[in-house]
């Protein structure tokens, strides 16, 4: 499934100051906009979400006009989560096309400063990878989700606690992209890992992660079926 951007770099940013043309009551409104959008989604109720979360992008696209450095990285949230809006309606090209600006924009951010933005950038990674298989094109579909698991290692390494759900569920993710290209020796590997972290996660939290867990048993037996007929 997609994950949602870390909600500790919406919170830094909000505590800075908004820009001169803007009250800090506007910011709050966007940001409203911004949680509602998520809730909706959560709700199911789509078509709403889709209307709220477009809202919420054309606004904070005006902030970060104004004032880049402090609102980019919250209009790349609010575009990841319009990605998951177009998609969950089943508008797929557009889907991809906002997840990958707010890609690029995470990218931009993370390259300035890793340790604040690395986490947004394997989100917006691992959701691109998810957009792009749907679309077909498995190849870049791969190399996302590839960089986005390296990413996530790399923030287990440094938060396990914090990170270490967003690894299991991207390498239950990278198994399936290799399973579909007929790799299936590196996607057993990858689901393996993924079905090892998710055991760790459920003994700490089962109600949490449980349907995880299951689901990742489930993709690792069916590879094992499908060992002898597309699996090379």
């Amino acid at each position: 499934g997609v994950h949602w951007p870390p909600a500790e770099g919406r919170r830094d940013h909000h505590r800075r100051l908004a820009p001169v043309s803007y009250t800090h009551l506007d910011v709050y409104k966007r940001q409203s906009l911004y949680n509602l959008g998520i809730r909706l989604i959560e709700m199911g109720r789509r078509e709403e979400a889709l209307r709220v979360t477009q809202e919420a992008v054309l606004q904070y696209r005006e902030l970060a006009r104004v004032e880049p450095q402090v609102f980019l990285p919250v209009l790349a949230r609010c575009l990841n989560v319009l990605g998951v809006s177009f998609g969950g309606t089943g508008r797929r090209e557009e889907a991809l096309q906002v997840i990958q600006e707010a890609m690029e924009l995470d990218r931009e951010l993370a390259l300035d400063n890793p340790q604040t933005f690395l986490p947004a950038l394997a989100v917006s990674l691992h959701n691109l990878s998810i957009r792009l298989s749907e679309m077909g094109r498995r190849e870049e579909a791969l190399k996302a989700s590839q960089e986005a698991v390296q990413h996530h290692r790399e923030l287990v390494q440094a938060n396990r606690p914090a990170f270490l759900p967003k690894l299991a569920k991207g390498l239950g993710n990278l198994g399936v992209m290799l399973s579909e290209l007929g790799r299936c020796n590196e996607a057993l590997e990858a689901t393996r890992e993924a079905v090892q972290l998710g055991r760790e996660l459920v003994q700490a939290n089962p109600q949490a992660f449980l349907s995880d867990l299951a689901m990742n048993l489930n993709t690792l037996g069916a590879m094992f079926s499908e060992m002898g007929n597309r699996c090379v």
